[in-house]
């Protein structure tokens, strides 16, 4: 183990809010920090941004995950420390049953990332809506209505 200290934030954000999280961590720390996205390219399905910094003891590591992200690192955690810590890095287990939770749990995390993903679509989608002047809005919704007559 090379980190003297770990810490976890967990919070309901998009995918664009964690990576602002993680850089503004990474900013406060300067040039000693560095960051890690390990999203697009899981280790064993696990998906986050990990933020490492300096400090006078050493380094530490900050992982900054969605809820998403953590109920899924979370329940493979629990597998692994049940079956066996191999499946975190990429040992079949020899019980057929539990490799297929293994595999269920890997589709999973794919499916969790293109959710998240679109929960990010939405929320851009929501900030350009968001710059729509109201007028242009209410013009909108008089023509449809006319329409509709």
């Amino acid at each position: 183990m090379q980190d003297i200290a770990g810490i976890r934030i967990d919070a309901d954000m998009t995918l664009d809010q964690q990576l602002a999280l993680a850089e503004e961590i990474g900013a406060y720390f300067g040039t000693a920090s560095k960051i890690r996205d390990i999203r697009e390219l899981p280790h064993s399905g696990y998906r986050a941004v990990h933020v490492w910094v300096r400090v006078p003891a050493g380094r530490a590591e900050i992982q900054v995950r969605t809820t998403g992200q953590s109920a899924w690192a979370n329940a493979y955690e629990r597998l692994g420390d049940r079956v066996g810590r191999g499946i975190r890095y990429g040992q079949a287990h020899e019980v057929s049953e539990v490799q297929d939770l293994v595999d269920l749990l890997h589709r999973i995390s794919t499916n969790l990332a293109e959710v998240e993903h679109l929960h990010q679509e939405i929320a851009n989608a929501v900030a350009v809506l968001s710059q729509v002047p109201q007028f242009e809005l209410n013009r909108h919704d008089e023509r449809l209505n006319r329409e509709r007559e």
